[in-house]
């Protein structure tokens, strides 16, 4: 059987014949017929439908392709450019001495409070906590993300970083 099959792969044109059954058919022709039902099978599965009516799909995706496009009505006005030259850096911030053991307040949030952080990373939240709340200085303060972090303890004892935007000192 296996000498059969590798004849015909090399001679595709040689007739396949079976005596038994009567069947005389061309490697070619199998080929052909082969592709066709393909296609058919591929072109019903793409549109949806094998008949396509003249202006109408049942596939919403041809009725969008087949309409048409309007065009602009105006033409967009073109983009002023900016000298980049005659702005002004901004400052760097400045990070001042801290004292440790000494306490802030958070304020100047709007009201929505502040996240304690493990790191001095915005996205490195630990646990919320309200204006008002009293938090003391641990450590150093130190800049990170173009922010001055305050290394602080707040009153459940966890150690982590506050934006020092939001705290201001508290008399002691």
């Amino acid at each position: 059987m296996l000498r059969k099959v590798v004849d015909v792969a090399r001679n595709p044109d040689r007739r396949i014949s079976n005596a038994d059954d009567g069947v005389d058919i061309t490697v070619s022709a199998v080929f052909v017929i082969t592709m066709l039902l393909f296609a058919a099978v591929g072109i019903t599965l793409f549109f949806g439908s094998a008949i396509v009516i003249s202006g109408f799909s049942s596939n919403p995706m041809l009725n969008v392709i087949s309409a048409k496009a309007e065009l602009p009505t105006s033409i967009p006005k073109p983009v002023t450019r900016i000298d980049l030259t005659s702005l002004t850096p901004r400052p760097a911030p400045t990070i001042t001495p801290t004292i440790q053991g000494g306490f802030v307040k958070i304020a100047n949030t709007g009201g929505d409070g502040v996240f304690l952080r493990r790191t001095p990373r915005s996205n490195d939240k630990l646990v919320a906590w309200m204006d008002g709340t009293i938090l003391q200085i641990v450590g150093e303060n130190r800049e990170a993300e173009g922010i001055v972090w305050r290394n602080v303890k707040d009153p459940k004892g966890n150690i982590g970083w506050v934006p020092a935007q939001y705290l201001i000192d508290v008399a002691q």
